[in-house]
């Protein structure tokens, strides 16, 4: 016979299952299946806003109050923090600092892996910067340049946009999401940088978080800065 309370207890965690795997992603869509995948969240890497501070406390120089006034080049990094309806639950439930990141392609275009959408072609997309919400004024965030040759940052936007413009990949995380066609907004962006640069991914965490990236790519001083932050 089946022990009710067994099964009231598998609910209640199937639920909250289902809402932190829907929040992490930014899960928006009304096809609760698409996200039941058979994942292990894992700790996520996280900046506490007294260590974000110490990481800009080099960079004072670099304030700048309205993005729009940033002239933008081809790998442009963006990376922010602004609470909206796909990251209430990601702020509220983690202690990430920044929870969004694109890329800017060039000519008013960036790449961004922006959640689950009804259509899965749509979970990550190549759109105009100017059509999206990076410009609202409650944002904090910061820009981080890469310092390569012009002709490998171009080929790593490349293979960012093919995975944009490729339906199989879609948003979430898997057991192996460096060899996935999964991704979430800061590996899409981190991992074309890692394999074109061939760093090692010993120590790197199994969920690259957007505040992990902030931090790494300042580290790497020989091939990121940051250009320019409304954060002091």
């Amino acid at each position: 016979m089946n022990n009710p309370n067994r099964s009231v207890l598998l609910t209640i965690g199937a639920i909250v299952l289902f809402f932190l795997l829907a929040a992490w992603h930014g899960w928006e869509s009304h096809d609760p299946n698409r996200h039941l995948k058979n994942i292990a969240v894992p700790d996520l890497y996280e900046l506490s806003k007294k260590e974000v501070y110490a990481i800009l406390d080099d960079y004072k120089s670099s304030y700048v109050s309205n993005l729009q006034t940033v002239s933008l080049e081809p790998g442009d990094i963006l990376i922010r923090q602004l609470r909206t309806p796909r990251t209430a639950f990601l702020e509220d439930n983690t202690d990430l600092f920044f929870t969004h990141s694109a890329i800017y392609l060039g000519s008013n275009e960036i790449a961004e892996a922006i959640g689950y959408e009804d259509n899965p072609a749509n979970d990550i997309l190549v759109h105009r910067l100017s059509e999206t919400n990076w410009y609202d004024q409650e944002a904090k965030w910061v820009i981080i340049r890469p310092l390569l040759p012009t002709q490998v940052t171009k080929e790593i936007l490349s293979d960012i946009r093919t995975i944009a413009n490729d339906d199989n990949y879609t948003f979430g995380l898997s057991d192996n999401q460096r060899e996935a066609t999964t991704r979430v907004c800061s590996d899409l962006i981190y991992y074309p940088f890692a394999e074109e640069l061939a760093w090692s991914n010993l120590g790197e965490p199994a969920v690259i978080t957007t505040d992990f990236m902030v931090e790494d790519l300042l580290n790497r001083t020989d091939q990121f800065s940051l250009i320019a932050t409304n954060i002091k």
